[in-house]
């Protein structure tokens, strides 16, 4: 639900080296999700009215709503992940760091 879905049995390694791109195991990106508290600045206008109906969606089970969530998010260039109930967040664009 929070980001891309897991690639099993190397499938993921391959397709990425074989277009170039080096493949670390994890998230390049990782170090610039904040944890999400309603009214923390930095969000683009409706994201955080956005990411409060997603947390509602994620607390009951509605993974259907919660997915829809995720990409209203996307369409404003906010990136989310999940670790269990708990949404972090970034802004989307740049190349990974490194």
């Amino acid at each position: 639900m929070g980001g891309l879905p897991a690639v099993r049995g190397g499938a993921g390694r391959a397709a990425f080296t074989r277009q170039g791109w080096p493949w670390t195991g994890q998230d390049p990106h990782r170090e610039a999700y904040r944890r999400w508290v309603e009214g923390l600045p930095g969000l683009p206008p409706g994201a955080d009215a956005l990411l409060r109906a997603r947390q509602r969606a994620l607390d009951g089970g509605h993974d259907a709503e919660t997915r829809e969530l995720h990409g209203e998010l996307a369409r404003l260039g906010v990136v989310v992940r999940d670790e269990g109930k708990r949404q972090y967040w970034r802004l989307a664009g740049g190349p990974p760091p490194g």
